[in-house]
């Protein structure tokens, strides 16, 4: 009856999908998965980070019966959701707390208080660990839900809970069902051994910012000097799909992070490519949704990845009920424009904005805010199809919302040049955009296609390969032109 309830509610779309077959097997199903730690199965409290749709506190309280749950949700949507399933299937036992882990981390009501601290695809384990050992009791357990963590977040997540007074127990590898699509599901457990330091949780927000245990992030290369600071906005944009866009994101903000630049990147698109690319769970408590329709601050959303002086402002699949929901507000065209000019002054030298293969609401609001727009092209077939209803809007967001806004650059990917076509594809287009075509061509190349299934760009995962050489000179020449 629950996995029908979430997938039938209908005040908003609090999981990402309302598919039954999927809610079921992917949601409800797996969340039951932590079932396999025993301890779980014998505690007598349960507090849940970042609840969301109730996942996984309310399958396991089905379960448990007798079992007292805690759902931490600060997202007034998705409390009210868990207010709304609890009362109808009559579940005793069971407080929603709205509010942030950090706050609840710090009130005498919750901290230590619980056996077992859940979370399910929140966000790293750095971060996790400083959201939920501080609620969690000395001899209880956190279970951390993730999908394939790395060995370097599993090395920063030993290293953070060390300092909140845990140590990292067990790793499962969890077997899924079949018909569950290509995901993998690791429980992380580690245990409470002493009291956490007062200190800890930090303010709400810092635990995102500067997670415990980054200072030993792999370095790259060797950082160049800052330029001066200047706030450049670039939205990635082309409505076709699969030419580049989140992978030139990806890498292009990685590459400028290594030469010295403060880089943000805004993730507008649902399918959320370019969080889930520079290793950050797009199925966090806050993302661009909360940002665009809840007014949360860029700052608080935003999260520090594997490169040093790179952040990105994750999406979710929320986004994709966004443009819905911003069609009956008001100054819905610069939702994104707003919430970057309360950036605090200096926080970032340039701005990607990764947006989704369609000329919808969320990319106008890409284009109200940004100053540049780069355009990337895939050298094939059909190549320039779609270009002048492209140019078309952006001439049209300048006429009416953005007259500041220019074409800075045009981005030849997916280059082969043992094909002719590939090559008249390119004389094509420098033909029609002239000296705003970059002169480095993006080759095709597998490693760019495999880096973004380990959560880092090119630069990290084969800094020699022809697609990481391409993009580090695309970087050059972006800086040269300022």
């Amino acid at each position: 009856m629950y996995a029908e309830l979430l997938s039938g509610y209908a005040e908003s779309n609090v999981i990402g999908t309302q598919e039954f077959r999927v809610v079921l097997l992917e949601h409800v199903l797996d969340s039951l998965s932590c079932l396999i730690h025993e301890p779980l199965r014998q505690a007598d409290s349960v507090a849940d980070i970042g609840s969301g749709a109730g996942l996984p506190a309310l399958p396991v309280k089905i379960m448990l019966p007798s079992l007292s749950v805690t759902m931490v949700e600060s997202n007034g949507k998705k409390a009210r959701f868990l207010e709304y399933v609890t009362d109808v299937l009559g579940l005793d036992g069971v407080e929603i707390l709205r509010q942030r882990a950090e706050e609840a981390g710090r009130e005498s009501d919750y901290r230590e208080c619980y056996d077992i601290v859940t979370a399910r695809a929140v966000a790293s384990l750095p971060v996790l660990a400083e959201y939920c050992l501080p609620l969690t009791r000395v001899g209880g357990y956190m279970v951390a839900m993730k999908g394939d963590p790395s060995s370097l977040e599993l090395d920063q997540g030993a290293k953070a809970a060390k300092g909140l007074g845990a140590k990292m127990v067990e790793i499962f590898r969890v077997p899924l069902l079949p018909e569950i699509r290509a995901r993998n599901r690791t429980l992380v457990i580690f245990e409470k051994v002493h009291d956490t330091p007062s200190r800890y949780p930090r303010r709400p927000g810092s635990p995102r910012k500067q997670p415990l245990g980054e200072g030993d992030r792999p370095k790259a290369w060797s950082g160049h000097a800052k330029m001066p600071f200047v706030t450049t906005i670039v939205a990635i944009v082309n409505q076709k799909g699969g030419v580049g866009k989140s992978t030139t994101a990806i890498n292009l903000s990685a590459y400028l992070a290594g030469r010295g630049e403060r880089i943000l990147v805004v993730d507008m698109d649902p399918q959320g490519n370019a969080t889930s690319g520079l290793g950050v769970s797009p199925e966090l408590d806050q993302s661009m949704y909360e940002v665009l329709l809840e007014g949360t601050p860029l700052e608080d959303v935003a999260v520090k990845t594997e490169v040093p002086g790179l952040e990105v402002a994750p999406s979710s699949i929320n986004l994709v009920g966004a443009e819905v929901e911003l069609v009956s507000t008001l100054a819905r065209e610069f939702k994104l424009k707003k919430a970057l000019e309360k950036l605090p002054s200096g926080a970032y030298d340039r701005v990607l904005l990764d947006c989704p293969p369609s000329l919808d609401l969320l990319t106008l609001n890409a284009l109200t805010a940004a100053n540049e727009v780069l355009i990337p092209i895939q050298c094939e077939y059909y190549a320039l199809e779609g270009l002048t209803q492209l140019m078309r809007s952006i001439r049209m967001v300048r006429e009416e919302l953005n007259p500041a806004l220019s074409v800075g650059g045009v981005l030849l990917t997916m280059f082969d040049p043992r094909t002719n076509l590939a090559s008249q594809v390119v004389e094509e287009v420098r033909s029609f955009f002239g000296d705003r075509v970059f002169h480095t061509l993006i080759p095709r190349n597998v490693r760019l296609s495999e880096a973004p299934s380990y959560g880092i760009p090119v630069a990290l995962y084969a800094p020699r390969s022809s697609g990481a050489e391409a993009y580090a000179a695309v970087a050059e020449e972006v800086m040269n032109r300022g």
